[in-house]
């Protein structure tokens, strides 16, 4: 492990070596490298985790709403019934993440790498996921309700969403869903069904 130059970061990981939960709430955890850690339940919210190393971390039902994952590394992490509502993803890795059943609503995932992700049973709500690779995902009943483009990656995206989504493309911004979303996503290389919301 590799302690963040912030102390207040430094002070509330000592703390968390001791015993505790992490409680990061605000706290500047840049510089550090995290990988492996048990973070389960870490109290994280507008924390600055840019460009942490996570890889491996167990953040299971972590509060994480409004931080700053901007290029972090989860690669393999356990992010299951975690809450990213209202934060930022945009470049991190996320390869091979387990994503289940996690909130992310309003969250900034433009460039992400997403790619061998299970993002079964997640809610992806109001997301920007142009860029972003979603290639060779796991979904089961995932809410896919954020705004996509060409230059998103779902080849090889399996199983089952719920739509609808915003789709960008010359013509402005268009609300797909049902069978036009599955065309779409199947155009570009994924294998899914689609359902509407309730349905």
């Amino acid at each position: 492990m590799t302690l963040p130059a912030d102390p207040e970061a430094v002070l509330r990981l000592r703390e968390w070596l001791s015993g505790e939960l992490l409680e990061g709430i605000g706290v500047d955890f840049r510089g550090a490298d995290l990988s492996g850690a048990d973070l389960v339940a870490a109290e994280l919210r507008e924390a600055n985790l840019s460009a942490v190393v996570l890889t491996g971390a167990n953040l299971a039902a972590g509060q994480l709403w409004g931080a700053d994952l901007t290029r972090a590394d989860l690669t393999g992490a356990c992010l299951r019934k975690a809450e990213l509502d209202t934060g930022t993803a945009a470049h991190a890795l996320l390869r091979g993440a387990d994503l289940g059943k996690t909130s992310l609503f309003e969250v900034d995932l433009r460039g992400a790498d997403l790619r061998g992700a299970d993002l079964s049973f997640a809610r992806i709500a109001d997301c920007d996921l142009r860029l972003a690779c979603l290639a060779d995902t796991t979904c089961r009943s995932t809410h896919l309700g954020g705004r996509l483009d060409d230059s998103t990656d779902v080849t090889g995206m399996n199983g089952s969403v719920v739509g609808p989504a915003m789709v960008v493309d010359g013509g402005g911004e268009r609300e797909l869903a049902a069978e036009a979303l599955r065309a779409w996503l199947a155009e570009r290389g994924a294998d899914v069904t689609v359902r509407a919301a309730g349905g």
